[in-house]
Order: C-alpha cells, then sequence, then structure tokens
C-alpha cells in the first residue's frame, strides 16, 4: 500500500510542478518553509537549484536563512528538489546489498533473521519476496514497475499512468512477454517497462 500511495503523490506532484513550470507570474515564496528547512537544507535546495555549481560571487555559507529562501525564490525548486530526493532514495532502495539487508533486519530488530545469513547472489524469489515485505514494514520505498508505450520519457513515467503496476520488474516482464506472444496489437519495440 505505501509503494502505491508514493506512487499517487510523486503523480500529483508531478503534474503540479508542471503546471507551476508553465505559469507565467511566479509567485511569491512562502515563508513558511523557514519553520520547514533550516539553513542546511536550504544550501542543498541552491546547489540542486545551480546543480552544484554555484554562481562567481555566491558565497552560500555567508548568507542567512531569509537570503537563502530569496535565492530560491519559487516553490517549484522546492518540489523539484523534493522530487529529486524522492528519485534518489527510491534508487537506492532498489539496490540490495548485504549492508541494506542488514540495516533493514537491524531496524526491525531481525538480526537473526535467516536473511542476515543468506548471500543476496544466493536469493531465490521467496528470499525476495520475503526482503520486500520486509522493507514495506520498514518503511522503506519500494519500486514499481509499470509498462508504457516506447515513446514515453522518463520524466513523464507519473504523468502516462500505465494500464497496470507491477510490484516486481519480473512480474512487469512476464506480463510484458504475455502481450506479445497473444498475438496482441503489440510487436517487439512497442512496448517498454519503466521503474516507478
Amino acid at each position: 500500500m505505501k509503494a502505491k500511495r508514493r506512487f499517487v503523490i510523486q503523480y500529483f506532484l508531478r503534474t503540479l510542478q508542471l503546471r507551476m513550470q508553465l505559469g507565467k507570474n511566479p509567485e511569491e515564496i512562502n515563508p513558511v518553509f523557514l519553520k520547514i528547512y533550516d539553513k542546511q537544507e536550504l544550501k542543498g535546495i541552491v546547489k540542486w537549484i545551480f546543480n552544484k555549481k554555484i554562481p562567481e560571487g555566491m558565497d552560500l555559507d555567508k548568507m542567512d536563512e531569509e537570503e537563502l529562501l530569496e535565492t530560491i525564490s519559487d516553490e517549484q525548486y522546492i518540489l523539484g528538489y523534493l522530487l529529486s530526493q524522492l528519485e534518489e532514495e527510491l534508487q537506492g532502495s532498489s539496490i540490495i546489498t548485504q549492508e541494506s539487508v542488514w540495516a533493514t533486519l537491524e531496524q526491525l530488530g531481525l538480526q537473526t533473521h535467516y536473511l542476515a545469513r543468506k548471500a543476496v547472489a544466493q536469493w531465490e524469489a521467496y528470499d525476495h519476496a520475503n526482503y520486500r515485505a520486509l522493507c514495506a514494514k520498514a518503511g522503506k520505498f519500494l519500486p514499481l514497475y509499470g509498462i508504457y508505450d516506447s515513446g514515453v520519457e522518463k520524466q513523464d513515467k507519473y504523468l502516462t499512468i500505465p494500464g497496470r503496476i507491477y510490484d516486481t520488474e519480473c512480474e512487469a516482464q512476464e506480463a510484458l512477454s504475455k502481450f506479445f506472444t497473444e498475438g496482441g496489437q503489440f510487436h517487439d519495440g512497442d512496448l517498454k517497462i519503466m521503474r516507478l
């Protein structure tokens, strides 16, 4: 359920971001963000805006929170930053390592769980499903997968809703294979799987 909720939230956030980008007059940025973000976080947003290439003469360390917020200037940048953070967190959670398994088990107080002793390379479908359930219980983002028309771009994947959302890439791959083997209207190359 959490993964689907995340998907819906990202859909609305992407839609809102697009609307904000198309707006002609950016609204004044709400000072409430001074209560939400501390100075370090505001600096992180400014760095994200400038793709870590801060303009010459701009010294973020000497700026106070109000100046940083003024530099951000538009809420669409805060939204863009939030979406990039969500994407980073999702990418990090989709790579399973012994360290990430241990961290999840430790968070849940399950250090004696059998997955703590089993090498990830030796996992079977059952082990992956079990770990996915543990990650959900730990509140971690879990990737979902959708089948899209091959023309849908990565940045539009939350604006173009797939016919169905799959919990694993394997399930999506099986469904894609079924589309082609059942002789439907799709041909190889017409569709692709994207992680959500």
